[in-house]
């Protein structure tokens, strides 16, 4: 019962401070930048290497997080979500393309390397699938997942808060993972 309890304890404390980072990164990012990347080739824009770097920044300032990205409602059909950018992406074809020196394992450290599953890089407008209800939660307001989750990137819980322009509308939402190793960890130090 007590290990479950600190499962529980601890689980929550994940929630809160990757809730509480996203929302404090979501003050940090230009409004215009996201918007001048709409669509794939935008990724050679230099608000793309902005925002990545950015994004960078956020990942490598906090422990354990292991990505760090923003989504926003596809225009065409906002009941879908596309990405905007994440934290791996400076070239996002590098795990793509036959160059194996430029290759960025991303995923959980398990050894393995799937270009197409954990260590697919985002390129803006690409569609974002598997998005987990609190994403779609997240343009009302910040929140984080109940529970870890898993798609292809791996199992995570992730926080969430919206990025708003001058007028206060949502324009995008920043996202916050961290892994089920980092949980792991926590539980076994307590």
């Amino acid at each position: 019962g007590l290990y479950e309890n600190t499962k529980r304890v601890n689980l929550e404390r994940v929630r809160e401070r990757v809730q509480s980072i996203a929302a404090t990164a979501a003050f940090q990012f230009d409004t215009n930048d996201l918007n001048a990347l709409r669509v794939e080739k935008d990724w050679q824009k230099p608000e793309w290497a902005k925002v990545v770097n950015q994004l960078k920044e956020i990942r490598e300032s906090n422990p354990g997080v292991l990505y760090a990205y923003i989504f926003r409602k596809s225009k065409t059909d906002p009941s879908k979500l596309e990405f905007v950018s994440d934290s791996h992406s400076l070239n996002p074809y590098a795990n793509l393309d036959n160059d194996p020196t430029n290759d960025i394992n991303i995923g959980p450290d398990d050894g393995k390397f799937d270009p197409y599953g954990e260590e697919l890089l985002q390129w803006p407008g690409q569609p974002y699938d598997s998005a987990p209800k609190e994403a779609y939660e997240a343009f009302a307001g910040p929140t984080s997942n109940q529970d870890f989750y898993t798609d292809k990137w791996g199992t995570v819980v992730s926080g969430y808060a919206p990025i708003r322009d001058s007028k206060g509308d949502v324009t995008a939402v920043i996202a916050v993972d961290i892994d089920a190793q980092a949980f792991g960890r926590l539980n076994q130090n307590g």
